[in-house]
């Protein structure tokens, strides 16, 4: 079996179910929740990773929380898995009636996120007054790696087998930086990435604007020969919305001795592809080198 293919399965019997992504015409899916039909009694769900995420980044993943909503964006149900990359869960039917439902899912180590409120019920708690919030230290935050899916499902109630699958997609991006030619290449410097998006969202991934964060690195590395320096950070992911939504993104070079602020950069124009002059917003990585002697 496909390492990278995860499943949940929840009873015995399991009808046809057939999903659509968000932006489909669904005028001819039946709305969910109108008592059409006793709906699905079983579901087995197998989850995948966007090839073009990184493996290890999937080998990190502890936890995957499913939520349901029907088209009116009312909770109905959610479902935990705790052992993702173990034997499938077994979990109660899903109760839902024949018709459309939203299902978005977070996967994530295990200390990645928190939901709020802390206590959801089905049928009152909506999609609007859900949050989802990336665990910092105060205003300081390693984002960790954590996939998110977001999709519409139509259940039938019909059928004796089915087969539904959900495709996790990065939240973030990964920025390689590398420093080169320090002035004084013998001090130890430091990077952090200041962002206006804090790592608080709603479910869809939209942003909760509320403060700046600041994004330490993952992954260092300095070498004395040359005065290299080596930082890779996550940072929430870049999108074609950013600009439009005031979405700010500084880079700030410092000395780690005296935390004096050395160089201020903005990433949108550091991360601008050199010939094109702008963003490649469906990357989930980038590499850049900030030579000090460059001309």
């Amino acid at each position: 079996m496909n390492p990278l293919k995860r499943y949940l399965s929840a009873g015995l019997l399991v009808p046809l179910l057939v999903a659509c992504t968000i932006k489909e015409d669904r005028s001819d899916c039946p709305d969910a929740g109108n008592g059409n039909g006793n709906g699905a009694h079983s579901l087995t769900i197998y989850f995948n990773y966007d090839p073009a995420a990184d493996v290890e980044d999937e080998k990190a993943v502890e936890k995957i929380d499913i939520f349901v909503f029907d088209r009116q964006g009312v909770f109905q149900a959610e479902w935990p898995d705790n052992d993702p990359h173990h034997s499938p869960m077994t979990i109660p039917a899903p109760g839902l009636s024949a018709g459309n439902y939203r299902f978005i899912a977070w996967a994530a180590p295990r200390d990645a996120y928190t939901v709020s409120p802390a206590i959801l019920t089905a049928g009152r708690t909506t999609f609007a007054e859900m949050e989802l919030a990336i665990l910092s230290h105060g205003d300081t935050l390693e984002y960790k790696p954590v996939f998110q899916v977001d999709t519409m499902v139509r259940i039938l109630n019909q059928g004796d087998a089915q087969r539904m699958d959900l495709l996790f997609k990065p939240t973030y991006c990964t920025i390689n930086l590398t420093l080169k030619n320090f002035p004084d290449p013998y001090n130890a410097h430091g990077m952090i990435i200041n962002d206006t998006w804090n790592g608080k969202y709603k479910l869809d991934l939209s942003c909760v604007f509320n403060g700046m964060m600041l994004y330490i690195p993952f992954r260092s590395s300095y070498t004395a020969v040359g005065g290299e320096l080596l930082s890779s950070f996550r940072i929430s992911r870049l999108l074609t919305t950013d600009i439009a939504d005031h979405r700010e993104l500084i880079l700030d070079i410092y000395d780690m001795v005296t935390h004096v602020r050395f160089s201020s950069m903005d990433m949108f124009l550091l991360l601008q592809d050199k010939v094109k002059h702008v963003v490649d917003y469906n990357a989930y990585t980038y590499d850049h080198i900030i030579d000090f002697d460059a001309p």
